[in-house]
């Protein structure tokens, strides 16, 4: 879906047209807007072009955020948790998600995570925390086959994928 607007728009209101076209498509909801929406800007005047991908996880991150507090602490830092006591706060609130059965928030959690970005321990770590539920979170096959390759790419010892693959 391409979405263009002209040079002179304002960008809060692309957002807005953005989420509003986002929330009210006819798709099924595992299927809404898979290859997300893309914004072209263009610059008749100046020769330039500007090609934005707003992804569907975009989506879910902004969801996510307006919902728990501590999800944008969490995507702050991701990529900086390398003791058991840094994750500890958000496997936490992860696990309440899982308990109460909030299985479409961790789904949507998991989406929205970039493995080449997390830290060793995360990276793993969310993987082994979800395990159990995996059948319960859609994403989360896709989730894992991404840290396999991610771990293979940091040539993480193989031994710490042990029962996830």
């Amino acid at each position: 879906m391409e979405y263009a607007i002209d040079h002179n728009a304002y960008i809060s209101t692309a957002t807005a047209d953005i989420q509003r076209m986002y929330d009210t498509q006819s798709f099924q909801p595992e299927s809404k807007l898979e290859q997300g929406v893309v914004l072209a800007f263009n610059y008749p005047d100046d020769e330039f072009n500007s090609i934005i991908t707003v992804k569907p996880s975009s989506f879910d991150y902004k969801m996510l955020t307006e919902k728990y507090g501590w999800v944008e602490e969490l995507f702050s830092k991701y990529g900086s948790l390398s003791s058991v006591a840094s994750t500890a706060p958000f496997y936490k609130e992860i696990t309440k998600l899982l308990i109460a059965t909030n299985f479409s928030d961790v789904d949507a959690l998991i989406r929205c995570v970039a493995p080449q970005e997390c830290s060793d321990l995360f990276l793993i770590g969310l993987a082994r925390l979800t395990l159990g539920y995996k059948d319960d979170l859609p994403s989360w096959k896709g989730y894992v086959q991404d840290v396999v390759r991610e771990a293979t790419n940091r040539k993480i010892d193989q031994r710490a994928l042990s029962g996830l693959v």
